[in-house]
């Protein structure tokens, strides 16, 4: 059996979202998932500056950025970590916007 545990920062404002999202992948099972959470974009550009998160799970609402500039700038600190954008309907054309951005620098 493998120990090592699959890192996530997760970046979310919205203390409910975030915990239903903890609770999700601590509950998956058999999956080992070690779950970081920040609420602003300057805590997780500090956060990336430690370069062991693999996978990023992304709000594009922060109390201090918004839209694809929050998803530019955990691109460029975190070019190859799996970027995953949370967004709401509202929120989906930016979401989409961002993914295309990515597959143009890959």
């Amino acid at each position: 059996m493998n120990d090592v545990s699959t890192t996530i920062l997760l970046v979310e404002d919205d203390a409910a979202d975030a915990k239903l999202i903890q609770e999700a992948l601590t509950g998956a099972g058999g999956s080992r998932f070690h779950v970081e959470r920040v609420a602003r974009l300057s805590e997780a550009l500090d956060r990336l500056s430690g370069k062991d998160i693999e996978v990023i799970m992304l709000d594009l609402t922060l109390p201090d950025s918004q839209g694809l500039e929050v998803f530019d700038r955990v691109f460029e600190a975190a070019p190859n970590a799996l970027i995953m954008v949370l967004s709401t309907a509202n929120d989906e054309a930016i979401a989409n916007q961002a993914v295309s951005v990515a597959r143009m620098t890959i």
